[in-house]
Parts: structure tokens; C-alpha cells; sequence
């Protein structure tokens, strides 16, 4: 995932240790305010002011400079990038026939970093065994 960053970002991120990488879940990048790397036991905040033009670097790398490719997922709200992992986008929103049409001036990138979380479905699994036997379970992200 840090391979989206700039180099010059990245420099940045020399406050964050490879154990504390391993729990970060969340990035928060906002226009003209620091970055805040969190999920471990505390926040770090990144001695980087970000600008705009950061945001803009940024939203060209999460989509491999292609806009066009993921523009109706900005307008949902977010980009996914590889390895599953989610981009919140924040900025103003035109709006036609109340849907959101485009979302413009970027201001905010919210990065939820996805991860596997082993073991959290074996005691509902033993239950779908034990009382229902072969299932399938669909549901949209986030929806437990």
C-alpha cells in the first residue's frame, strides 16, 4: 500500500515501526493538516503538512492515472486498491437528481487498510454445522 505514497511522504513515515506497520488500520490524509497513521495502541502523527497537490498524486496512483476508471467509485464515496484495501474520498459533491454526480476538490483520503483476521467466524461456523449444514453467506462489505 505504501507504494502509492511519494517518496517524499514516505521519508516521512520513518516514525512508524515495521511491528507497528504490521497493525495499522488506518491512514488519514486531509488537505493542509498531517497525516495520522493510527490502529496500533495510540496515533502517530506524520510531521508533513499535506497539500493538495498531495491528494491529487495520490488519487492518480490509487486509480493508475486512469480518473475515468474509477469514477463511480469516487462517487460512492471510495476507491478500492489492491489488496483490498479501501479509500475513503471527502470533498464537494455536485449532485444531480439527488444522486451524487462527481465528487470535486478532494480535500480528505481516508486509507482503511484491509486485513485478515483469523478465527473471527469459527464460532458461528461451528453453529452453521451443527444446525444448518452446507450455507452460503452473502452480504455486502461491512455488513456482519
Amino acid at each position: 500500500m505504501l507504494s502509492y505514497f511519494p517518496n517524499y511522504i514516505k521519508e516521512k513515515f520513518n516514525v512508524v515501526s515495521s511491528e507497528e506497520w504490521q497493525e495499522v488500520k488506518e491512514i488519514r490524509i486531509r488537505n493542509n493538516r498531517p497525516i495520522i497513521i493510527s490502529g496500533f495502541d495510540k496515533e502517530k502523527i506524520i510531521d508533513y503538512e499535506v497539500q493538495t497537490e498531495d491528494i491529487l498524486r495520490l488519487v492518480e496512483n490509487f486509480s493508475d492515472n486512469s480518473l475515468y476508471k474509477v469514477q463511480n467509485e469516487i462517487n460512492e464515496g471510495f476507491i478500492t486498491i489492491k489488496g483490498g484495501h479501501r479509500v475513503g474520498v471527502t470533498g464537494t459533491s455536485v449532485i444531480e437528481a439527488e444522486k451524487i454526480k462527481n465528487i470535486k476538490y478532494i480535500s480528505g483520503l481516508n486509507i482503511r487498510v484491509a486485513r485478515e483476521v483469523k478465527g473471527c467466524s469459527n464460532e458461528l461456523l461451528d453453529i452453521l454445522n451443527e444446525e444448518l449444514g452446507n450455507t452460503i453467506i452473502i452480504s455486502p462489505p461491512r455488513m456482519w
